[in-house]
C-alpha cells in the first residue's frame, strides 16, 4: 500500500518555508504550502477536505488507474520521478505538488472499480469526480500552486471533469487557463531554442502538446471554439525520443502496481500519442477551414460572454476547395496508423472476444472512436450545404460509415465489459451516431432502415452503462430517447428490449452495399435541419455542449419533455 499514512507538520517537512502553518498537514511526498498560504488558508482547504487524501488502496487503483488510461494520451508527468516520489512517501526520493497529486485522483475517478469507491463512501464514479475536482479546484482557488508548470498540468487534469458549457467552469475554461499559462512560460517556443536539459525538454515539449490536443478534443466534445492554431507555435511534433520509458529494476513500483505498464507497451502507447497529436493537427484544420465561431443569437452576443461562443459552418464557398484535401488527410492519417492499431480489434471487425484485451487495444479503439468523430464534423458542412443529391452523396456515405464503426466499435467494447475503460470521448461520438440512425430508422431502404433500431439501441446501451460515470451520460441519454420517440411513436421504448441482444457487425459487403444505396433527400434535412438545429436543439449540432447536473435536465438548451422536438417532413 502507499505510505500516505506519513504526514507531517511544517517541522517535519523536508525543507519547509519558515511560515507554514503548524497545523497544515501535508504528506512527506508533497511539497509543502507555499510562503503565501496563510493559516486561514489552511483552515478553509481543510474545511473542503482539499488537504484530505484517499486511503492507501483507492489511492493504489487511483494511480494504477491513471499510469494505465490517462497517462499515455496525456503525458503531462515525469512520470518516473512521480511514482518513485509517491511509493517511496518520504520525501527521500522527491516531492511532488499536492494540487497535481488531486487533480490526478480526479482524472483517474471514472476508471477506477466503483466497488473500491463505494468502500470509500462514494456513490460512484460521478460522485468520486465531482469530490475530486472540488479538492484541486479549492487548492487551485487559494493560488495554493506557484509553479506554472504545475498549474498547467493541475488544468489540463481538470478538463476531465467534463461540466456543461454554461458553468463557469467547464472543461472550455480550464483548457484556456492551461493554455494560457503555456503561452506565458513559453511552452509554445521549441524548447531546444532555450537549452534546457533533456529531461526538461521533452517533459515542456509533451505538455505543450497536451494543451493543443485537449484544446482540439474540448472543441470537438462541446463546440466552443479551440484556442490554439497550428501557426501560433514554433514547438516540434512529438517524437517517440520525447517520451521516457520508465523501468522498476529493483521492483519497488510493483509491489505499489501489480499491472505496472511494460516498456514495450509504454513504447507502444507512446507512437498511439503520436498518432492522435497528429489527428488533432488535422482537428485543428477543420474547425480553421470549415467553421466559425460566433454567437447563437443576439441575447447572446450582446453579453459579451465568450462560453457562448460556438462553432458554426462557414459558407460553403469558403471551405470547399479545402474539403476533399481534408478528407485525404484524414484517410491517409487512418491508412498510415501504426502495425499494432491496424491489426488490433479496433479495425478487424470480430464477433469474438480477442483472447487478450490489453491497454493497448483500449487506447486504439478510443483512436479509431475519435477519428469516426472527425469524420463525422468534416462533412457535416458539406451534407448541410450541398444543393445537389449528387453532392450530397458522398458526405452522408461517409458519416453514415462513420455512425456505423462507432456503433460497432462502442458495441464490442461492451460485450469486452471494457466501455467504462474509454474517455469521454465515446459519449462525444455516440451521440451524432445515434442521431444517424434515428434517421435511418425511417428510410424507405430497407437494408438501411432494418439495422438502424438495433445500432441506435447499442449506443443508448453504452451510453447506460457509463451513466454513473459522466455526468453528460444521463442527459444524453434522455435527450436521444425523446428524439426518438418523436420519430418513431415508441412511448413506451418497446423496441429497446428486443434490439439490445441483437448484434451491429456488418460484412464487407454490408459496406460496399451501402455505398452503392443512393441516399434518400430527406436524411439530411432530418439530421440537421438548417434553422432549428437537428432534431430541433438551438445550438445546431449534436455534441455534449450543455450536459451536466447543472443545466437543469436540459440538453442544448432543450428539454426532452417539452414538446419542442420538431421535425422537418419526411420526403422519402
Amino acid at each position: 500500500m502507499l505510505p500516505s499514512q506519513h504526514t507531517a507538520t511544517a517541522s517535519r517537512s523536508p525543507q519547509p518555508p519558515e511560515n507554514t502553518p503548524v497545523d497544515a498537514k501535508i504528506p512527506l511526498f508533497c511539497k509543502p504550502p507555499g510562503l503565501n498560504i496563510t493559516a486561514l488558508n489552511i483552515q478553509k482547504l481543510h474545511a473542503s477536505d482539499a488537504l484530505t487524501l484517499p486511503s492507501p488502496a483507492l489511492q493504489n487503483a487511483l494511480l494504477e488507474a491513471y499510469v494505465g488510461l490517462v497517462h499515455p494520451m496525456l503525458p503531462i508527468l515525469d512520470l518516473s520521478n512521480f511514482l518513485n516520489a509517491v511509493t517511496r512517501g518520504d520525501g527521500s526520493a522527491g516531492q511532488v505538488s499536492l494540487m497535481v497529486y488531486q487533480a490526478v485522483m480526479l482524472a483517474a475517478c471514472p476508471f477506477v472499480d466503483s466497488r473500491k469507491l463505494e468502500a470509500e463512501g462514494f456513490e460512484d464514479n460521478r460522485a468520486a469526480l465531482n469530490v475530486y475536482f472540488q479538492r484541486a479546484k479549492a487548492l487551485y482557488d487559494l493560488n495554493y500552486e506557484s509553479d506554472a508548470l504545475a498549474i498547467v498540468q493541475t488544468t489540463l487534469l481538470m478538463t476531465y471533469s467534463f461540466e456543461a458549457r454554461h458553468n463557469t467552469t467547464n472543461s472550455w475554461h480550464w483548457s484556456g487557463i492551461a493554455i494560457s499559462y503555456a503561452y506565458n512560460i513559453g511552452l509554445h517556443i521549441d524548447p531546444e531554442t532555450f537549452g534546457f536539459e533533456p529531461s526538461l525538454r521533452k517533459l515542456r515539449r509533451r505538455l505543450w502538446w497536451a494543451c493543443f490536443m485537449q484544446d482540439q478534443m474540448v472543441g470537438l466534445a462541446t463546440r466552443q471554439p479551440p484556442r490554439i492554431r497550428k501557426d501560433d507555435f514554433s514547438t516540434k511534433m512529438l517524437q517517440d525520443r520525447d517520451f521516457d520509458v520508465f523501468t522498476d529494476p529493483q521492483g519497488q513500483l510493483a509491489a505499489w502496481f501489480p499491472r505496472l505498464l511494460t516498456a514495450g507497451q509504454q513504447q507502444e502507447l507512446a507512437l498511439l500519442c503520436i498518432e492522435k497529436t497528429k489527428l488533432c493537427v488535422i482537428i485543428s484544420k477543420i474547425f480553421h477551414d470549415h467553421y466559425t465561431a460566433q454567437y447563437k443569437d443576439e441575447e447572446s452576443r450582446k453579453s459579451s460572454d465568450l462560453r457562448a461562443l460556438l462553432l458554426y459552418p462557414k459558407p460553403a464557398g469558403t471551405w470547399k476547395p479545402n474539403a476533399s484535401v481534408l478528407d485525404d488527410e484524414l484517410m491517409a492519417w487512418n491508412n498510415a496508423l501504426p502495425q499494432m492499431v491496424q491489426q488490433s480489434p479496433a479495425l478487424n471487425q470480430t464477433n469474438k472476444a480477442p483472447v487478450s484485451f490489453s491497454i493497448t487495444d483500449v487506447h486504439c479503439y478510443a483512436l479509431c472512436l475519435i477519428y469516426r468523430a472527425v469524420t463525422l464534423t468534416l462533412h457535416r458542412p458539406e451534407a448541410q450545404e450541398a444543393s445537389a443529391i449528387q453532392d450530397r452523396w458522398y458526405p452522408l456515405m461517409r458519416t453514415r460509415t462513420a455512425a456505423k464503426e462507432i456503433t460497432r466499435m462502442l458495441a464490442e467494447l461492451q460485450s469486452y465489459g471494457r466501455v467504462r475503460s474509454l474517455p469521454v470521448v465515446c459519449i462525444v461520438a455516440a451521440i451524432p451516431a445515434a442521431v444517424i440512425h434515428i434517421c435511418d430508422m425511417k428510410d424507405t431502404m430497407p437494408n438501411i432502415n432494418s439495422s438502424a433500431a438495433t445500432r441506435y439501441w447499442k449506443c443508448v446501451g453504452v451510453l447506460e452503462d457509463l451513466r454513473t460515470v459522466y455526468n453528460a451520460a444521463p442527459f444524453a441519454i434522455e435527450f436521444l430517447n425523446a428524439a426518438y420517440i418523436k420519430v418513431t411513436g415508441d412511448t413506451l421504448l418497446t423496441s429497446k428490449y428486443l434490439m439490445l441482444e441483437e448484434t451491429v457487425s456488418d460484412s464487407p459487403a454490408d459496406y460496399q452495399r451501402d455505398l452503392l444505396t443512393p441516399v434518400p433527400s430527406n436524411l439530411l434535412e432530418t439530421w440537421y435541419d438548417a434553422n432549428a438545429g437537428p432534431l430541433g436543439s438551438e445550438d445546431g449540432d449534436l455534441v455534449i455542449s450543455a450536459l451536466s447536473d447543472g443545466n437543469n435536465g436540459e440538453l442544448f438548451g432543450l428539454s426532452p419533455t417539452d414538446g419542442n422536438l420538431q421535425f422537418p417532413p419526411y420526403t422519402g
